[in-house]
Order: C-alpha cells, then sequence, then structure tokens
C-alpha cells in the first residue's frame, strides 16, 4: 500500500486527484495518467479522504499536466 507505513496488499488503485467532470476538463491528460494513481489497500481506499499525503493539489496537478502536454508536443509520448 503507498500510504505511509502500510505493507497490506494494494487492493486498488486510487485516483490522487478525483476524477471528477471539472478535473477532467482542466486535466484531461493527467487525470487518467499513472501519475494520479497510488495503489492502496481495501482499509485506505475506503478512508482515502482521511489519509495524509495520498490526494495532490491543484498546483501539482498542473505541473504534471503541464509536462505531459510538453512530451506530446515534442513527439515523446
Amino acid at each position: 500500500c503507498r500510504v505511509g507505513k502500510c505493507v497490506r496488499m494494494i487492493h486498488s488503485f486510487h485516483h490522487r486527484l478525483p476524477n471528477t467532470v471539472p478535473n477532467r476538463r482542466k486535466y484531461p491528460l493527467f487525470i487518467q495518467s499513472l501519475f494520479n494513481c497510488a495503489g492502496v489497500c481495501e482499509a485506505h481506499h475506503t478512508n482515502n479522504a482521511a489519509v495524509d499525503g495520498l490526494n495532490i493539489s491543484d498546483r501539482e496537478a498542473w505541473a504534471y499536466e503541464t509536462y505531459l502536454r510538453s512530451m506530446i508536443k515534442n513527439g515523446l509520448a
């Protein structure tokens, strides 16, 4: 599991920035990229809102989106 010192097996992948319609419009490349995924155990996926450090800020999401756009523009993706 990606959370802190948790050693449980990954159960599912959590979107670090929620997969909402506004976020898909604002960050179309980032929202479904591997950069937006965190492997978590079942307990942490169920309670992800309470887990510090699991989610990502808009500023970080924008940095990833900008990076992904530059990769496409330069033919590297």
